[in-house]
């Protein structure tokens, strides 16, 4: 299309500008892996999309969209902490929260969630919705951890060693450095 020629009319129009704005919002959740959830607050309902499902290893026949069965699936540790967030929105304390929480699937696996939240109000100002995304962080907390236990032991093979060491950065003329390394250069 030339500069300044008009967008077909078809490009303008609300409903084709609305099926590619969820056509983009979709794909940005498969990227993330996010799933999408919503609780009717009135109903105590929740809705979920595939990929909840999937994160909670429920079939969608098995999930009855109640907070109870949702809870249960929450780890022991994490649900008081979890449920006082939820309040706090709910009281208009937080209008938007994400937090970290694990839930124990089925098989007695444990995950680890990063929630998203907002709370959606009606005219009066009174909550109706809580509406947000979860989105499975187990893999990453796993990398890093194995970085973590990685470094630690790079750091205990050259303490023990008594060598020098040093790493300069030249982008950002970073020196990393050990005390032997000090030591022997003064």
């Amino acid at each position: 299309m030339v500069a300044d020629q008009e967008p077909p009319a078809t490009d303008r129009h609300p409903a084709h500008q609305a099926s590619l704005l969820n056509q983009r919002l979709q794909l940005a959740l498969r990227s993330s892996h996010s799933g999408i959830w919503e609780l009717d607050i009135a109903a105590g309902r929740l809705e979920w999309d595939d990929r909840m499902l999937e994160i909670y290893q429920w079939r969608r026949e098995d999930f009855d969209g109640s907070r109870a069965i949702w809870s249960r699936r929450v780890h022991p540790d994490d649900l008081a902490k979890v449920e006082a967030v939820r309040v706090k929105a709910l009281n208009g304390e937080l209008a938007d929260y994400k937090i970290d929480f694990r839930i124990v699937r089925p098989d007695g696996s444990l995950r680890f969630v990063e929630d998203h939240g907002s709370v959606q109000h009606d005219a009066q100002n009174r909550p109706i919705r809580l509406v947000g995304l979860h989105r499975d962080t187990t893999e990453e907390r796993q990398m890093r951890d194995a970085l973590k236990v990685t470094e630690q032991r790079w750091q205990l093979a050259i303490e023990g060693s008594n060598d020098a060491v040093c790493d300069w950065d030249l982008k950002t003329n970073v020196l990393y450095h050990n005390r032997h390394w000090i030591g022997q250069l003064g």
